[in-house]
């Protein structure tokens, strides 16, 4: 079969939904020996191929010259995703598409279309996400939904909350989950992991966070519970913060300019080669998130033997399992006392380690691009 992805979000700084796409093409590639991919990058010029995609024969890429994302957004609003047709641009039919990034575009050619879909936080939860995707997402996911022939949620949360607001078919939707590339994100002797801690200017024992500074991942409220702890607490255990700019950040540096007496240090974006070597390095992980349709990181520090701190609340719960503390997001004070709890106590953190390492093995990308592959077959 010739199998089609949309899959722009590879051929930019990738977040959540870019990561995903790579881990389910990389291990489909790995495995799938008969079926022809072409991965299509939509954008308004002719992007390199990042080195991290599969290159095997049967594999080929594509890029559609068209608008610019937002002109492309706009147009797609006014039109309720009706034009433009994105196999208008290519030589050749698919049989199947793929549609990672929550639509499914408008098709000439009539070919098996799957569609994934990550988290109803444009409805749920509006405040934390832009304008104009809330907009983008609200007017054109029903179409995009009705359109699509089966359509895959990433958890059990984001599915329930898909059947109770879309009232879609429940036989149309199937759950796969991220997972762990665990060649990568693993326990890596302390010698290996130098030249990115010594990049950085960090020393092993801080406290971690893996994530884009948004106001949904509740970074004011981390800042607020780190300030929180004994100062020696702090002095020993650095909060460090690798994540990219996120939207409607004003509040998250204005608090971090206000605690710039404490040992907090941001990265920025850390590329995906070079996040074993901080977690790796991090006494604790903490991800007190408002609102995830899933959320990898706390499974990727679990897989390196990282304690984890997380919140109680959407899908969080059923990633991590037993294996992490769980918080209520909206409590600081609960969250700086598990911090306290854990750095404090060496039989707590052992404990958190040994169960982390069990749940993050439960999740791995050749299950799932196996339950994707099983779909192109119904």
């Amino acid at each position: 079969m010739k199998i089609f992805v949309e899959g722009s979000n590879l051929f930019r700084r990738r977040t959540g939904i870019g990561q995903y796409t790579k881990g389910l093409l990389v291990e489909l590639a790995r495995f799938d020996s008969n079926n022809q991919y072409t991965v299509i990058n939509i954008g308004k010029q002719q992007k390199d191929i990042p080195n991290d995609l599969p290159s095997q024969p049967l594999w080929s890429y594509k890029t559609i010259s068209y608008l610019s994302s937002g002109i492309l957004k706009g147009l797609l609003i006014a039109t309720g995703l009706r034009w433009p047709c994105i196999d208008s641009f290519l030589s050749e039919k698919p049989d199947i598409f793929l549609f990672p990034s929550f639509l499914r575009w408008p098709l000439k050619s009539s070919p098996k279309s799957i569609t994934f879909f990550y988290d109803l936080s444009y409805i749920a939860c509006p405040q934390y996400v832009t304008t104009r995707t809330r907009l983008y997402l609200s007017r054109l996911m029903p179409r995009s939904l009705a359109l699509s022939d089966h359509i895959i949620t990433i958890s059990q949360y984001a599915k329930q909350q898909l059947l109770e607001y879309y009232k879609v078919d429940p036989a149309k939707v199937s759950i796969i989950s991220p997972a762990v590339e665990h060649e990568l994100f693993c326990q890596i002797p302390a010698s290996d992991t130098l030249p990115i801690i010594s990049k950085y200017g960090l020393s092993p024992s801080y406290i971690l966070y893996v994530g884009t500074l948004e106001p949904r991942k509740n970074i004011v409220g981390l800042l607020n519970a780190y300030a929180q702890l004994p100062a020696p607490i702090q002095q020993q255990h650095p909060l460090v913060l690798a994540g990219g700019k996120g939207w409607h950040d004003a509040a998250i540096y204005q608090r971090l300019k206000e605690l710039a007496h404490l040992p907090i240090i941001r990265l920025g974006y850390v590329p995906d080669e070079e996040l074993p070597a901080l977690y790796n390095n991090a006494a604790l992980f903490v991800y007190p998130s408002f609102y995830e349709g899933f959320g990898i990181p706390p499974l990727e520090a679990m897989a390196c033997g990282v304690p984890v701190i997380t919140s109680n609340s959407t899908s969080l719960p059923e990633v991590v399992g037993d294996a992490a503390i769980l918080i209520d997001p909206q409590d600081n004070q609960q969250l700086a006392a598990a911090m306290l709890n854990v750095l404090s106590d060496n039989v707590l953190a052992d404990q958190l380690k040994s169960r982390g390492l069990l749940q993050a093995q439960k999740f791995n990308w050749q299950q799932s691009a196996q339950q994707l592959m099983a779909l192109f077959a119904i």
